[in-house]
């Protein structure tokens, strides 16, 4: 019985320990926003926005313009781009 109890006290300090390291690692990080391109809307009309711009976006990317709105990326012109608006 007696080292049962010792057992679950030493479980109980190595999770203690963990859990405090993690919170102090989370605690210091910072998450960052990175914006890695820029484009130009051209045009929108029936729910799609045509963009001048962004030579590195992928096909299904999520877009997201200006007040947080978000699009998929379709239609990979060499010019254009074409974004199925979401929101």
């Amino acid at each position: 019985m007696r080292e049962e109890m010792e057992g679950n006290r030493a479980l109980e300090d190595v999770l203690e320990t963990t859990f405090s390291t993690l919170g102090s690692l989370l605690d210091g990080h910072r998450f960052a926003i990175e914006l890695r391109e820029f484009g130009k809307v051209k045009n929108v009309g029936r729910g799609i926005a045509r963009i001048k711009g962004l030579p590195h976006v992928k096909n299904e990317e999520l877009i997201r313009f200006a007040k947080d709105k978000m699009g998929i990326a379709f239609n990979l012109d060499a010019q254009e781009i074409a974004a199925i608006l979401i929101d």
